[in-house]
């Protein structure tokens, strides 16, 4: 008997052949009634496993197509919630802009950035404010969180605003507790720095405010946080490392502070000895 199903199994196509031959013979003499019973059985024994699987093959088959149902739904829920999540944050920022622009005691220009430097650490911005908005060259740009620049260049509907982090742009600054003012600059790896003397109260995580004797800024402007103090080159001063108040990563919404500044004169002056001295 063992031999048997060795045979079998070593030649399955032409025993299925032999199989199927003798079949059709029976049924072919049979009565109706016979070959009812043989296709029942036949129906229950050798077919049922290939429709047993064709089912699964469908019901698997619809089952990926619910899961990538579901998983474009997920992708579509997920896009809606960022967008709601978006629009809520920008609103927040509006209303916070609003009630900013109302408490201050300047006149202050809505814009929003539309444009920024191609570079990794950007130290320019385009402002959807211009000429004919009031805009002029020198003036202040900021958000509801601080300082953000000020205006360098500007045409009819647009203004190109440098940032505060350019290298070798001075800020002066004060530091109410102890009224002492420095000047704020950036080094090349956009680290905003100032130099204090050491026996100032100087402490981390205090407020750097602009103290209105660079003539461009106004008094009393968030610039910045301490962030760390250090041992300058000299060694009568710490080198203090300041924290934007500004994300300049997410700067969306500014507002251009209209005060005529005193180094729009001083710029005025300088171009006319310029000329007068290349005539």
């Amino acid at each position: 008997m063992h031999w048997l199903v060795e045979y079998i199994l070593s030649h399955k196509n032409g025993t299925s052949f032999f199989v199927a031959i003798l079949i059709s013979l029976m049924l072919y003499n049979s009565s109706d009634t016979k070959k009812h019973q043989v296709a029942q059985v036949l129906g229950q024994t050798l077919f049922s496993p290939v429709q047993v699987t064709i089912n699964q093959v469908t019901n698997i088959r619809n089952i990926f197509k619910e899961n990538e149902d579901l998983r474009t739904r997920v992708q579509l829920l997920q896009l809606e919630n960022a967008s709601m999540k978006d629009v809520i944050f920008h609103s927040d920022e509006l209303i916070r802009g609003i009630s900013y622009r109302d408490s201050s005691t300047y006149k202050l220009i809505s814009a929003q950035a539309v444009v920024r430097e191609p570079t990794f650490l950007f130290r320019t911005i385009v402002i959807d404010a211009g000429r004919s908005d009031g805009v002029q060259p020198y003036m202040p740009v900021v958000t509801v969180d601080g300082v953000v620049g000020k205006v360098i260049r500007v045409m009819d509907r647009t203004s190109l605003v440098q940032l505060i982090r350019k290298p070798d742009e001075y800020v002066s600054v004060i530091h109410h507790k102890t009224g002492s003012v420095g000047i704020l600059n950036a080094s090349a790896n956009d680290k905003l720095q100032v130099e204090y003397h050491k026996n100032q109260d100087i402490k981390q995580g205090d407020t750097l405010f602009t103290s209105g004797y660079g003539g461009i800024y106004p008094p009393g402007m968030a610039v910045g946080y301490v962030d760390k103090i250090e041992e300058a080159q000299n060694p009568l001063y710490s080198l203090v490392t300041v924290q934007s108040a500004v994300d300049f990563e997410s700067i969306r919404h500014l507002f251009v502070v209209a005060v005529n500044t005193q180094w729009e004169s001083y710029q005025i002056e300088l171009d006319s000895l310029m000329r007068e001295v290349e005539e």
